[in-house]
């Protein structure tokens, strides 16, 4: 079998971002630091992680290959990964990783007991539409924005 050769290849991408504008942070976003940094990207084919150095970018890795990246968080306090997956057989499902990719492991789901969708349907969770660290008081606690609405 023949080896991908994707996977090997380093991609040359212009910056959409002037030098003024990259070394700003955002809601979200981890501290600029000198050197490479990871662009964590979440497609409906998986979790592709780039390298970002100046202005150019590189394709470094693809996680949860074929599976839908729905939503992608970094929390900066901890610098854990945080993944969405949205299966359409089996449901939403949360990974984490707090070695910048190399592992990653599954994280429990909102449970909704007891809660009625409508009444007769009971709620389940259908969609993680955000996500955020819970503060500097809940270290490794994250908040999820979720349908049925839920936090």
């Amino acid at each position: 079998m023949e080896k991908d050769s994707n996977q090997e290849k380093n991609y040359q991408i212009e910056s959409p971002l002037s030098p003024d504008v990259s070394g700003r942070r955002g809601p979200g976003l981890p501290a600029r630091q000198a050197g490479v940094r990871p662009l964590l990207i979440g497609t409906s084919k998986g979790l592709v992680i780039a390298e970002v150095e100046n202005e150019t970018c590189r394709l470094a890795s693809l996680h949860f290959a074929g599976m839908p990246v729905a939503m992608v968080y970094v929390d900066e306090h901890t610098n854990t990964w945080w993944a969405s997956l949205s299966h359409r057989h089996w449901g939403e499902k949360l990974h984490y990783s707090t070695n910048n990719g190399k592992t990653w492991n599954e994280a429990g789901l909102p449970s909704y007991a007891n809660q009625l969708y409508r009444p007769g349907k009971p709620a389940v969770l259908k969609k993680i539409w955000t996500m955020h660290h819970a503060g500097h008081d809940k270290p490794g606690c994250l908040w999820l924005g979720t349908e049925p609405g839920g936090l």
